[in-house]
């Protein structure tokens, strides 16, 4: 009798899994009697000796052992609160949250920006208006709006989508994003006068690694995690970004790619979950891999940066691509 041709795959994931769990052979053979395997301890000796069964079994072996430790770090996650600074030195930033992988608001980073005392819906009309941009819209009745964003992509004029930001009370249907890249346009570049990127940021390595957020109050980015470490900065207005650790691993479970369509809101989620409001003024450590959603409580400009003066390309971070 050969195992491999006996065993049904879903037997072979079964049996491993015993194995891994220390479920005494006993009742394994108990349960392949009663699945109609008329000599359970030969099946057995013939199954643990055939090369695809070990091969299943290392690997199931080595998942195990990546699941403890994730679990692991998961409970060693629990803290209670994301810790809030007024300030941090660069050496302390790379040490304590760079390095660790944990979150922290820097409370007064961007109130030394001219940006903080200058930027808002109308000054990037009345100063910028000419500049031609492209927007997100019609996103409001789309699951999929921020997957697909490039399908909602249209041209018009800054000074337009500001006046219509100013005029907009709340609204999700229209939005200045990352993917539209109007940071890099010539006629903004200006916009970086009003940026300050000391301690954390290498200038030389901005290029491609910086973008604009603007929109009205009710503007949501839905959860997702990034392949790189984000500096949010938030320059006028207030956003709820929820947090919720890479380590809870349910998420990946619904995901479609770097998206879970999972409600922050509701439980067991919410229970891992931490609510941030970043006032403007206030800037967002988000470590790669983390999940975060983003809501606009009020009119909003954000910058979100990638180019630290550390590593910062982890493009192989796509736990939700693996075929299942």
């Amino acid at each position: 009798m050969s195992a491999s041709f006996q065993l049904k795959p879903e037997w072979l994931d079964w049996f491993c899994d015993c194995l891994l769990r220390k479920v005494p052979i006993f009742q394994i053979e108990q349960q392949l009697a009663i699945s109609g395997i008329s000599d359970p301890k030969t099946f057995l000796a013939e199954v643990q000796k055939d090369p695809i069964f070990k091969w299943a079994y290392q690997q199931k072996r080595a998942l195990r052992q990546h699941q403890i430790l994730i679990q692991t770090q998961h409970k060693l996650r629990k803290i209670s609160n994301i810790p809030r600074v007024d300030t941090l030195t660069e050496q302390a930033f790379f040490e304590y949250f760079y390095s660790a992988q944990s979150p922290v608001v820097i409370e007064k980073w961007v109130t030394q920006w001219p940006a903080y005392q200058k930027w808002s819906a109308s000054f990037l009309r009345d100063q910028y208006g000419s500049a031609q941009i492209k927007i997100t819209q019609g996103r409001e009745g789309h699951q999929d709006y921020d997957i697909r964003s490039s399908d909602y992509q249209v041209d018009g004029l800054l000074a337009e989508f500001a006046e219509r930001v100013i005029n907009t009370e709340h609204s999700n249907d229209f939005y200045l994003i990352a993917r539209n890249r109007v940071i890099e346009s010539p006629k903004l570049l200006a916009l970086w006068d009003d940026v300050i990127e000391e301690p954390y940021l290498d200038v030389s390595l901005r290029k491609g690694c910086a973008a604009l957020w603007f929109g009205p109050k009710g503007t949501i980015t839905p959860l997702h995690h990034d392949t790189c470490n984000i500096l949010f900065a938030q320059v006028w207005g207030d956003k709820r970004i929820t947090l919720v650790p890479p380590t809870y691993m349910k998420l990946f479970e619904s995901s479609k790619s770097m998206y879970s369509f999972e409600d922050v809101l509701k439980s067991p989620i919410q229970e891992e979950s931490f609510v941030i409001d970043l006032k403007a003024g206030s800037a967002l450590f988000i470590p790669v891999g983390w999940w975060h959603q983003v809501e606009a409580l009020s009119a909003s400009i954000s910058m979100a940066m990638t180019h630290f003066k550390r590593r910062n390309d982890f493009d192989d971070y796509r736990p939700g691509a693996i075929p299942s």
